[in-house]
């Protein structure tokens, strides 16, 4: 058979993404960290591994676990072929693929990778962005630990250790909290699943997770069932079908309702039913199933030493935003 032509050769970063990319160049990986090794799912994280040993500034060694987001830019964008007489370098690649973001978009995508390096040990680090070899799509990368939160709720054996590591993992859910809310950043809407557990045992907030949960929630993905938290206010705009489309959470969110977030976390922990946690959904009678946690909540903590907690965790379950703790006063609460 012929040979296969050579590949054309890499051209110049073009001036208007140069600029760009100064902004973000520490966050762009190198093409030969080929971190997907399988096709990825139609829809989610796909999981891989680098494929080889990156220095500075990320210094993770070949096969180092991670996570891949794929984000989404416009069709128009993603029609666009490079010619055929150049091909453009993996960073002006990801360059204009990030530049083909709206401006929120891009603003956030970089924030996110900065702000996980400042919270380093209270989340899961985001590396940076990848591309394949045949361009899009555009991916994520994040730190990732096969090991998730959700495990302690299968694995409790003795009360006295199950009661040490709820409240560890309590007071580390409400620093990574307080972190991002330093940062300026509001969840709103989170999993179980979104937690993981590093080799030292420390509880860490897996943001690509919360990113595809969330993703999953908007475009309708995630169902009654999904074990999703959110909080009433949150829950109100998603089941809109109009605000939804325009993604118009302004002036709703506030770290209030991450105290709800927190709330049902706590919940989930201490009585080992992650869809008690979940359960309550618009339709329901919010006032029966908070009955139902308060029953619960109590009787999982009598006769431990955080039977203190039981009126501190309902009350992250107000409905009235107002009404709710700070989390700072919550981790007071849990360390006390």
């Amino acid at each position: 058979s012929a040979a296969a032509a050579p590949p054309p050769p890499d051209v110049p970063l073009l001036a208007e993404l140069s600029r760009l990319l100064s902004r973000f160049r520490l966050a762009v990986l190198p093409e030969s960290a080929s971190p997907l090794h399988s096709p990825a799912p139609a829809a989610g994280l796909a999981i891989g591994s680098f494929a080889s040993d990156l220095g500075a500034p990320w210094f993770c060694p070949r096969g180092h676990p991670v996570s891949l987001l794929p984000i989404e830019t416009p069709a128009a964008a993603a029609k666009q072929e490079s010619p055929l007489y150049y091909r453009p370098r993996h960073a002006a690649r990801v360059a204009a693929a990030i530049d083909a973001l709206s401006a929120a978009a891009r603003d956030e995508v970089i924030d996110l990778v900065a702000v996980s390096s400042r919270l380093a040990r209270r989340v899961c680090r985001v590396y940076g962005f990848w591309m394949g070899p045949e361009a899009a799509p555009l991916w994520l990368l994040s730190e990732r630990h096969s090991r998730g939160v959700s495990c302690l709720l299968e694995e409790r054996s003795r009360r006295e250790e199950t009661v040490a590591l709820i409240r560890n993992v309590g007071m580390e859910v409400c620093e990574a909290f307080m972190g991002l809310h330093g940062e300026g950043l509001v969840l709103g809407c989170i999993g179980l699943g979104c937690f993981c557990l590093d080799r030292f045992g420390h509880c860490l907030l897996d943001l690509n997770q919360v990113l595809a949960l969330c993703h999953g929630v908007r475009v309708g993905v995630c169902s009654s069932k999904s074990k999703a938290f959110m909080a009433p206010e949150v829950a109100e705009v998603v089941h809109d079908k109009l605000q939804i489309k325009d993604h118009d959470f302004s002036g709703l969110l506030g770290p209030s309702s991450d105290a709800w977030l927190l709330g049902c976390l706590l919940v989930a922990l201490v009585t080992g039913d992650e869809q008690l946690a979940a359960g309550w959904s618009t339709e329901g009678s919010y006032d029966d199933w908070k009955n139902e946690v308060l029953t619960k909540v109590d009787a999982s903590l009598v006769g431990t030493h955080m039977e203190p907690w039981s009126a501190t965790m309902v009350s992250c379950l107000n409905y009235d935003p107002e009404g709710r703790p700070e989390i700072a006063d919550v981790w007071i609460c849990i360390i006390g």
